[in-house]
């Protein structure tokens, strides 16, 4: 092999290596863990059980690490699963790692949670962030 072709060889090899690192774009999960206490909350004419739980999600080519904050709702009479929702993502490096989340309480048909560093609301019937925590989660993002 002469010089050119090795150091093509090695430009290709770093060019393979790059494009690798960015393949594994789904991570891997690892366990739920529920945060905090669990809460009952009204949604309309029925109750639903609250749990509040944090994911660590990890990439296999670099050492990023996200932590996702995930709402589910459970059936009180039969404690089936009844819906996911994922509330907020949290980088390593935003503190990720020591994230906290729990249900405070509901306050009519808002449900107050507190996720990382900050108090937000999410509407009780379709636990989707509320207009008012909507405005105060991006207000002080910026």
């Amino acid at each position: 092999m002469n010089t050119t072709t090795k150091a093509l060889a090695v430009v290709f090899a770093v060019c393979v290596l790059t494009v690798l690192s960015g393949c594994d774009s789904k991570g891997k999960l690892g366990p739920l863990k529920r945060t905090a206490l669990v809460g009952m909350v009204k949604q309309g004419a029925e109750e639903r059980l609250w749990v509040l739980y944090k994911q660590e999600e990890t990439r296999r080519y670099t050492t990023q690490a996200r932590y996702h904050f995930e709402l589910r709702g459970y059936d009180t009479s039969t404690a089936d699963h009844v819906w996911t929702k994922r509330l907020l993502t949290v980088p390593y490096n935003d503190g990720g790692y020591n994230a906290e989340g729990r249900i405070l309480g509901q306050e009519g048909e808002h449900v107050w949670l507190f996720l990382h560093n900050q108090p937000v609301a999410v509407t009780s019937a379709h636990s989707e962030w509320s207009p008012i925590a909507r405005a105060l989660f991006y207000s002080t993002r910026s």
